[in-house]
């Protein structure tokens, strides 16, 4: 495992301790450990016609955000052995078929869960796939019973404030604010993205980054280095659902940590952070994208935030 320092020492803590920024929290053995994230302020978004952007990424227009109440968040994606702890305990059905990714998307009625496809050998460390929208909110409600603490989806702003770790670089591990001046070649190095292993298996029609990470396909969670904030694989392995609606642009949103939702239900829901077959170029804080919420696909995952008391 690739490993750096952040800017917390990380430590693990009961629930009844102080909750500091990077103490970590684990309200039971097979309960994700969650992270304490700090309050503050940052610019959600990305100038429409900024390099590696389109109109089309619902990026913009960029908006300040203040994130009023601290919060702990996945210290990874959910996992499959977090998710076989949960259908075990509660008979769960999570459905069978999923989207996999191949030469394109299609569904294979015999993948899921527990068997994604991608990876081709699966491991209880690998990011739990192949799971709608609701089975995740079940998995969030049942923490939510079982431990006495309130688990839920991250809003879309806590996810990107959580991603962007204090920087404001188009990657946590830019070297400065532009675009063109960050390398992507140090991708390999923090995200699993498409890249020169993946394009050995995988031929896509769209650039990889110019180095080798050691993953075809998915990887286990937290093979690659983590953020200032202590948090592994916010971008790249697997897109991650949020609780927004989706839109195509940022006008109206609320300009604080709530999740932008509306009465009636949302048709389409946010996924953020790009996967492992993603261009490098969109694997970063601010890329988002649309997602089915009754969908299930195999690039697709999730992370969950801990409200604190």
């Amino acid at each position: 495992m690739k490993s750096i320092i952040g800017f917390f020492a990380l430590f693990t803590v009961t629930a009844a301790s102080a909750q500091e920024p990077g103490d970590v929290i684990q309200d039971c053995a097979d309960c994700p450990r969650m992270v304490v994230i700090p309050v503050g302020n940052f610019v959600m978004g990305t100038p429409i016609g900024a390099y590696e952007v389109n109109e089309e990424s619902g990026e913009g227009p960029p908006i300040g955000i203040s994130i009023r109440s601290a919060f702990a968040i996945g210290e990874t994606e959910v996992t499959i052995g977090h998710f076989r702890a949960f259908i075990e305990a509660t008979g769960y059905q999570a459905g069978d078929g999923c989207d996999v990714i191949r030469d394109g998307n299609f569904e294979d009625p015999e993948a899921g869960w527990r068997k994604p496809v991608q990876p081709r050998r699966v491991k209880d460390d690998h990011p739990v796939s192949c799971i709608d929208f609701a089975a995740s909110v079940a998995y969030a409600d049942w923490l939510s019973e079982r431990t006495g603490e309130m688990y839920r989806l991250p809003s879309e702003s806590e996810w990107e404030y959580a991603a962007r770790a204090g920087t404001t670089a188009p990657r946590p591990w830019g070297a400065n604010n532009s675009f063109e001046g960050v390398s992507l070649s140090l991708t390999c190095e923090h995200a699993n993205a498409y890249d020169g292993e993946s394009q050995k298996d995988y031929t896509f029609a769209w650039p990889y980054a110019r180095c080798n990470d050691g993953y075809a396909d998915v990887a286990p969670v937290a093979s690659f280095a983590p953020s200032a904030y202590g948090l592994y694989d916010m971008m790249g392995n697997l897109w991650e659902r949020v609780q927004d609606c989706y839109t195509t642009s940022y006008w109206g949103r609320p300009p604080d940590e709530r999740a932008w939702v509306w009465g009636g239900g949302c048709e389409r829901r946010v996924v953020r952070g790009g996967g492992w077959y993603s261009r490098p170029t969109n694997v970063r804080p601010a890329r988002r994208a649309s997602g089915n919420p009754d969908g299930r696909g195999n690039d697709l995952g999730f992370r969950l935030v801990r409200e604190l008391k």
